[in-house]
């Protein structure tokens, strides 16, 4: 009986000795490998920046308030980065601040759709929303750059500042 608790014990020592050599190895490997740069302000990044700093330049030179186009029925598409999914929307945007519509978002594998309805505000080009998509109540904010001639492009406005950029057409 005391072989036996002696023999688990030890294979218990030499099971933790492998796997702490195994730790061991995986880190210091990982050390030697040439990670590339993390730097994750990628090209992509980069245009986006551009784009927005030029039409927020544009909004402060012309002086308008980009809120005075937003009743209507507006529709558009957004491709991820990396194309893994694609989302399409209609929404109305009523003159009594309240909105309804639906979202798409497609990807390889499945197809979604949220039925959106709340209400809406805008004041010094920006768009805030209070938003209920089966039944959870969302705050999402947008940064309007231009809304004119049947065309908008805004930006969401998120936890850690600007995160998208979107465009979305009048629907006649």
């Amino acid at each position: 009986m005391l072989k036996k608790i002696g023999g688990k014990i030890g294979s218990g020592f030499l099971y933790g000795l492998g796997f702490s050599f195994a730790v061991v190895g995986v880190v210091t490997i990982g050390e030697r490998i040439d990670w590339p740069n993390t730097n994750y302000s990628s090209t992509m990044d980069e245009r986006k920046t551009d784009y927005l700093t030029s039409l927020i330049q544009s909004i402060e030179s012309n002086g308008t308030d980009q809120c005075e186009d937003v009743v209507g029925t507006w529709v558009g598409e957004f491709i991820e980065e990396d194309g893994a999914y694609i989302r399409t929307w209609e929404l109305n945007y009523d003159e009594g601040g309240r909105f309804w519509g639906s979202m798409i978002e497609k990807s390889i594998t499945e197809e979604i759709e949220e039925k959106q309805e709340g209400t809406w505000s805008c004041s010094h080009s920006v768009l805030l929303t209070d938003v209920t998509v089966d039944g959870k109540k969302h705050k999402w904010n947008y940064l309007l750059l231009h809304n004119q001639d049947g065309e908008r492009t805004y930006a969401t406005l998120g936890s850690y500042g600007i995160e998208n950029i979107y465009k979305a057409y009048r629907r006649k």
